[in-house]
C-alpha cells in the first residue's frame, strides 16, 4: 500500500481521521517534535494512497477558506489600523490641549507660589517689627508703670501725713469749735442787750421824728402861703466849687456831712458850703456857672420829690446805692449868655437830661451829673462818667476815699473810658484841684448851688451874685 505524507492542520486531521475510519491514520508528532510541530498547528499525515484525491479536495477547501480568512483579516487590520490613527490624532489633540492648560496653570500655580513667598517674606518683616514695637511698648509700660506705683505710694503717703494732720486739726477744732460757740452765747446776749436798747432809742427818734414831720408840715403850710408875696421867693448859697483855688471837694468832701467849708466873704470866690443852708428843706435847686461872682449861665430844676434837704440827699443813707435821678422833665429854666466860651464839653451845660445825684459805679464817684451825658452802670469800673465832685479812686457807697490821687473839682464831658486804655494822663479836669494823677486844666467858671422852697426862676446871665437872691 502506498503511503502519503502531507502537512495538515489540526483541524483537518480530525476530518480525515474521522472520514475514513478503515485506514489506519495516526499522527506522528514525536519524530517533529524538535521542529516547532505541534498539537493545534501542523501535524504529519500518513495516509493510505487511496484516499488521496478526497485528501486533496478537502485541502482546496481548507486553503479557499483561510484565504477567505486572510482577506477579511486584511481588511479588520487596516480598519482596526485606521482606528488607530484616529485614536491617536486625537489622543495627540487632546494630550496638546492638557499639556498647554498644564504648562499655564504650572506658570500660573509658579507666579503665585512665587507671590505668596514674597508676601510671606513681608509679613514675618511685618510681625518682627510689630514683636519690636510690642517689646518696646511693654518694656515702656513696665517702667511706666512702675513709676505710677512709686508716685501712688508717694501720694498714699503724703494723703496718709494728710489726714492724720486733718485728724489732729478736726480734734483741735472740736475745741475751738466749743469755745466760739460759748463766745457766741455770749456775744448774742451782750447783742441782744444792745438792741433792746437800741429799739428804745428808734422808738424815741421815731417819736421826735413824728414831731418834725408836724413842724415841717406847718413850715411847708407857711411857705405854701408865701408865693403869693412879691419878691416870688428867695434863693439861698449852699455851695461854690472854684476847680482851682487850692482846696479840693472831689467825692468824699463836704457832700455827705453838711460841715462849713470856706467864709461867707469869700463864698463866690472859694470853696465853699453853708451847714445852715445844706440842711434847708429845698423844693428848686439852680447850678449856676459865674466868672468870679457875675452869673454866666443857669439851670433851674424842680426835684422829684421835694422838701428834703441837701444833706439829706447827699447824705450816709442816700449814698447806698446812690445813683438817684432827682429831677424830672429837665430844666424848668436854661439861661447862657452869649459872651460864655467853652460849652461844647462843660459837665452842666453842654448836657441834656436830668439831674442825679451820688452816681456810683466801680470805685468811681459823681456827686452831681446830668442823665443826658453817659452815665456808666453799677458795676462798670470804667472811670467815664464826669460832673462836679469826682472820685476814681474811693468807696462811694460808704463814702471813704483810698487815695486822693483821682479826685477832681470839676471834669469835662468827654469819652475815656479806662476799659478801652484812657488812663489818667488822658483825662481832661478842670483847673488845679484835682490828684497827682492828672494834669491841670483851663477852668470854666466857679459853680454855685442854690436852692429854694418858692423861687421857680432865677435872675438872668449878667447878674452879680450874693448869698441870697430875692426873686
Amino acid at each position: 500500500m502506498r503511503v502519503a505524507v502531507c502537512l495538515v492542520g489540526n483541524s483537518t486531521f480530525k476530518l480525515i481521521k474521522k472520514q475514513h475510519p478503515e485506514h489506519n491514520i495516526r499522527l506522528n508528532f514525536k519524530k517533529w517534535h524538535n521542529r516547532g510541530v505541534r498539537h493545534g498547528g501542523i501535524a504529519l499525515v500518513f495516509l493510505a494512497s487511496s484516499c488521496l484525491g478526497c485528501i486533496l479536495e478537502d485541502l482546496r477547501n481548507d486553503v479557499n477558506v483561510l484565504n477567505s480568512t486572510s482577506s477579511q483579516l486584511e481588511v479588520d487590520v487596516k480598519q482596526v489600523q485606521t482606528n488607530l490613527e484616529n485614536v491617536e490624532k486625537k489622543l495627540n489633540g487632546s494630550i496638546t490641549t492638557v499639556s498647554e492648560q498644564l504648562e499655564q496653570k504650572y506658570d500660573a500655580v509658579t507666579d503665585e507660589i512665587a507671590s505668596n513667598a514674597e508676601n510671606h517674606l513681608k509679613l514675618e518683616e511685618k510681625v518682627d517689627d510689630i514683636k519690636k514695637e510690642l517689646n518696646t511698648t511693654i518694656t515702656q509700660l513696665h517702667m511706666k508703670v512702675g513709676l505710677v506705683e512709686e508716685n501712688l505710694e508717694k501720694k498714699y503717703e503724703a494723703l496718709d501725713n494728710n489726714l492724720q494732720a486733718i485728724n489732729k486739726n478736726l480734734t483741735n477744732l472740736d475745741g475751738v469749735v466749743e469755745e466760739l460757740q460759748e463766745d457766741m452765747e455770749d456775744k448774742f446776749e451782750k447783742v441782744q442787750e444792745h438792741y433792746e436798747g437800741e429799739l428804745v432809742e428808734l422808738e424815741n427818734k421815731l417819736e421826735a421824728l413824728e414831731e418834725t414831720q408836724v413842724k415841717l408840715e406847718k413850715r411847708i403850710g407857711e411857705l405854701e402861703a408865701d408865693k403869693d408875696n412879691e419878691n416870688g421867693g428867695t434863693w439861698r448859697l449852699g455851695m461854690n466849687i472854684n476847680p482851682s483855688d487850692g482846696h479840693i471837694f472831689g467825692y468824699t468832701v463836704g457832700w455827705a456831712t453838711g460841715d462849713n467849708i470856706g467864709s461867707e466873704e469869700e463864698a463866690l470866690t472859694k470853696d465853699y458850703l453853708s451847714g445852715g443852708v445844706w440842711d434847708e428843706p429845698a423844693k428848686y435847686i439852680a447850678i449856676v456857672r459865674h466868672q468870679q461872682g457875675v452869673l454866666d449861665a443857669v439851670k433851674v430844676f424842680k426835684f422829684r420829690y421835694w422838701g428834703a434837704s441837701l444833706y439829706t440827699r447827699f447824705g450816709t443813707k442816700n449814698q447806698n446805692p446812690g445813683r438817684q435821678i432827682v429831677t424830672k422833665g429837665g430844666p424848668i429854666q436854661e439861661s447862657i449868655s452869649v459872651n460864655a466860651t467853652n460849652l461844647e464839653d462843660d459837665p452842666i451845660f453842654s448836657v441834656d437830661g436830668d439831674l442825679a445825684f451820688n452816681w456810683a459805679f466801680g470805685d468811681n464817684g459823681c456827686r452831681i451829673v446830668l442823665t443826658g451825658g453817659h452815665l456808666s452802670g453799677a458795676n462798670e469800673n470804667d472811670d467815664n462818667t464826669h460832673g462836679l465832685g469826682n472820685n476814681y479812686y474811693c468807696n462811694p457807697i460808704t463814702n471813704n476815699r483810698f487815695s486822693t490821687s483821682r479826685t477832681a473839682d470839676a471834669s469835662v464831658i468827654q469819652d475815656c473810658s479806662w476799659k478801652n486804655g484812657c488812663r489818667e494822663d488822658d483825662v481832661k479836669v478842670q483847673g488845679k484841684d484835682h490828684g497827682h494823677k492828672y494834669k491841670n486844666g483851663p477852668v470854666y467858671g466857679n459853680y454855685a448851688i442854690y436852692v429854694s422852697m418858692e423861687a421857680e426862676s432865677f435872675p438872668q446871665p449878667g447878674y452879680t451874685l450874693d448869698l441870697e437872691i430875692e426873686m
